[in-house]
């Protein structure tokens, strides 16, 4: 599997447990604001070069990443509008399913960057930041309902790979950007020798996800039905003559426990279900 685009992260043995914490008024947010006030921005059509500019920091710290985040939220935020009230197709589609994904991306990096500090009061935090920003140039900001579902999603991506790197597996998590047939990360236990792709879902993208594949034809309402029941399925993803073995991983709270400021309150069980899974399914190099 070709694995130049991948960013890896390795194991930190005996990992400090995760305390939430509340931000200070020193917090990243504050920095943030201070660097974004200096940027001369009209409109959203002139955010391209200011985030090209951001993106072009070689060596990011959690400031650097929040910035590039908060300038890329009017256009993911314009993209989010257009896919919720044209779910069939629009004008310029791709770049700004692009957009959307990019800020996604984004979203992740900045978060694996923070302090722990930071943790307990970043979604909400943020959220007031894009409201802010968006006021600045007069354009739409995320509602309520769009910006829950983004963190929704992601914070389940992200509780699933802290949870993995601190029990000891190796990580690898890719952009959504790369062509990667859909893998959040690559999940590899070194003890065993093998690896996993895995596309994290929220419980009810997996079932849609399950629904869809039946649909196509590529499982059958039996293979669904045991899906549903072991919170995981494993799928073959092909194109541009390569394929991808690929485990779609339920992240669901009543299963796995709660998730607060991006970390589960108890992994035991989601540890578990990785061990199992790669020894089943899991791949050699």
């Amino acid at each position: 599997m070709p694995r130049r685009h991948w960013r890896h992260f390795f194991p930190r043995r005996n990992a400090s447990p995760i305390t939430p914490q509340t931000h200070t008024n020193d917090s990243i947010f504050v920095r943030a604001r201070t660097v974004l006030d200096t940027i001369a921005i009209g409109s959203v059509e002139s955010l391209d070069s200011f985030i090209n500019e951001r993106k072009r920091i070689e060596e990011k710290d959690s400031v650097s990443w929040l910035v590039l985040l908060i300038l890329q939220a009017p256009r993911a935020a314009r993209a989010q509008y257009s896919m919720d009230e044209h779910p069939h197709g629009y004008h310029n589609r791709k770049q700004r399913l692009y957009e959307l994904i990019d800020f996604n991306d984004t979203f992740v990096e900045t978060v694996l960057s923070l302090p722990e500090s930071e943790l307990a009061t970043f979604v909400e935090s943020l959220k007031e930041a894009i409201d802010t920003f968006c006021l600045r140039l007069r354009t739409q900001t995320f509602s309520t309902k769009q910006y829950q579902a983004i963190t929704h999603g992601l914070s389940r991506e992200i509780a699933v790979y802290r949870a993995a790197l601190i029990h000891g597996f190796e990580v690898a998590m890719t952009p959504r950007a790369v062509d990667a047939f859909g893998v959040d990360m690559q999940i590899r236990s070194l003890d065993k020798g093998k690896y996993i792709n895995v596309d994290c879902k929220t419980t009810s993208a997996f079932h849609f996800r399950l629904k869809d594949l039946v649909h196509q034809g590529r499982i059958s309402f039996d293979n669904q039905a045991e899906a549903e029941v072991k919170g995981y399925w494993e799928i073959t993803n092909r194109g541009k003559g390569r394929e991808m073995r690929i485990i779609l991983l339920r992240i669901s709270q009543d299963e796995l426990g709660e998730i607060h400021a991006f970390s589960f309150a108890d992994e035991s069980t989601l540890i578990a279900r990785l061990q199992h899974i790669i020894s089943e399914r899991g791949l050699k190099d």
